[in-house]
Formats: structure tokens, sequence, C-alpha cells
């Protein structure tokens, strides 16, 4: 089973949104794939959403957009 975050419900009807929202929004995941995994600083947040199977947020919205 796969959990989907509340923000994205809303890309098909908000469509695609400026670069600075969604930086916004992919940080918050980073901290919050950080917290889950415990994992240290020097761990790169493309190595978290490798190791976790999550798709950033550019990803996300592109998949919906197909």
């Amino acid at each position: 089973m796969k959990i989907k975050p509340s923000w994205t419900c809303g890309i098909q009807i908000r469509g695609t949104t400026k670069k600075y929202n969604r930086e916004i929004i992919q940080k918050a995941q980073n901290k919050v794939l950080r917290c889950i995994a415990q994992a240290p600083w020097l761990v790169s947040n493309e190595t978290l959403n490798h190791d976790l199977r999550i798709d950033t947020v550019k990803e996300i919205i592109r998949k919906a957009a197909e």
C-alpha cells in the first residue's frame, strides 16, 4: 500500500506550479525522509529518495501529467 501526500491531490486541478513552490514542497519532503530514515546530514537527498524508493516532487508531477 502506498500513501500519497495531500498535495498530490491538487496536481490534476492546478497543473504545474512555479519552481519556487515545488522547491518548498521538495524541501519539506527531504526533511521528513531524513527524519524517517534517521539519516545523517552527509547522506544526500538523492540517495535518500533512491534508497527509500520515493519519487521526487518533480517526478510525481511529471508522472501525473502523463
